[in-house]
């Protein structure tokens, strides 16, 4: 016949070991992965109409993800804004570098980029 002080001291501590495990973390799908560092690299060469369709490719390997949905809105609005400026229309090109700036405050290129459609050069 079993112990059952043993058992019982035994089912408690399995209790206690579920009740504390933390939750399994989903794996990151590769793909994801690729392509986050992908767009990253295109924006640092200031590719991005390049970078946008990496981050979409992205959010297609991982939905609803905020890292790439708030990368792939400071690139699009960066691509627009360049698009806009190089046409001569500087203030809707302004107001997307100001949208880019919404995401990142600190990116040196939209800060100059801004400057530039603001002054209308």
């Amino acid at each position: 016949m079993p112990n059952d002080a043993a058992a019982k001291a035994s089912l408690q501590r399995a209790q206690k070991a579920l009740d504390t495990a933390k939750p399994a973390t989903p794996a990151i799908p590769a793909e994801y992965v690729r392509q986050m560092q992908s767009g990253a690299a295109l924006d640092k060469q200031q590719r991005y109409a390049d970078a946008v369709k990496a981050y979409n490719a992205a959010l297609k390997a991982l939905p609803n993800d905020a890292k790439a949905s708030n990368a792939l809105g400071f690139s699009q609005h960066m691509a627009d804004g360049i698009k806009l400026f190089t046409t001569r229309k500087f203030p809707d090109a302004a107001k997307e570098f100001e949208a880019a700036l919404g995401v990142s405050p600190d990116d040196a290129t939209a800060k100059a980029l801004l400057k530039r459609a603001k002054d209308g050069k």
